[in-house]
């Protein structure tokens, strides 16, 4: 009963983008609590202090940087197209997860690959877009009157 239910408010999730926000603030701070105690558990016997301190930093600290960057990019996406671009959005997540899934279970190399290069177009799509936003303000602001200063 209760994967039924967290299902349908997943599934309903894709369609509401009030319901998707609401479950990316609850969905960040689980994901460090998870990410922390899988790390945690896989490190085997080492002294706690040592193991605790390297599970928070890794596994928290990479499933909180995922899981945060995917609730920006779908509050941008709900900004952006008014909450009708969200189930596109959410289905893109969905079919890369399981394939990226798949791909890590059969042929691991190539989904590092596969990681590496969206890694690296993000990077470079990233960068482009912020080299054509300070252009534009340098534009505008060539463009732009200089105001007299109407202190004497």
């Amino acid at each position: 009963m209760t994967l039924a239910i967290a299902a349908t408010v997943e599934i309903a999730a894709y369609y509401l983008p009030a319901v998707d926000n609401a479950l990316d603030l609850v969905a960040i701070p689980t994901a460090i609590a998870i990410g922390t105690a899988l790390s945690a558990a896989t490190l085997g016997d080492i002294d706690p202090v040592l193991q605790w301190t390297i599970a928070a930093i890794a596994g928290g600290g990479s499933a909180g940087a995922v899981e945060s960057f995917t609730s920006v990019t779908r509050l941008a996406s709900t900004t952006m197209t008014a909450g009708l671009g969200n189930s596109v959005f959410s289905s893109v997540e969905l079919i890369s997860a399981i394939a990226l899934s798949l791909l890590g279970l059969f042929v691991p190399l190539l989904a590092g690959i596969v990681v590496i290069l969206v890694l690296w177009i993000g990077i470079r799509q990233t960068r482009r877009f912020w080299h054509h936003r300070r252009r534009q303000q340098a534009i505008h602001a060539e463009q732009s009157p200089s105001t007299p200063n109407k202190n004497p």
